[in-house]
């Protein structure tokens, strides 16, 4: 059953540099395991959550250094709506 209601979603961009693995901070704070609340994307190729990347408070880090001057994209935010019932 779908619920109606509003979902805000937040886009966060960052560059690659080819060297480092650990990007934020992110828009949104997450618990370690809530990857797949994240839609990410770098160089328009989605990055498979805790495989390509894991999140901790408001930092992505990535198991490989994305290359230089690739866009990161992160969507969140879309994961739901909180309605009482």
């Amino acid at each position: 059953m779908a619920i109606e209601g509003a979902a805000s979603v937040v886009k966060d961009t960052f560059t690659g540099d080819g060297s480092a693995t650990q990007f934020g901070p992110l828009s949104v704070t997450y618990l370690a395991g809530q990857e797949t609340q994240l839609l990410v994307f770098i160089g328009n190729v989605f990055q498979n959550p805790a495989v390509a990347f894991t999140v901790t408070g408001t930092n992505i880090n990535f198991t490989s250094p994305p290359n230089n001057l690739q866009p990161i994209v992160i969507l969140h935010g879309y994961a739901g709506t909180a309605v009482s019932l």
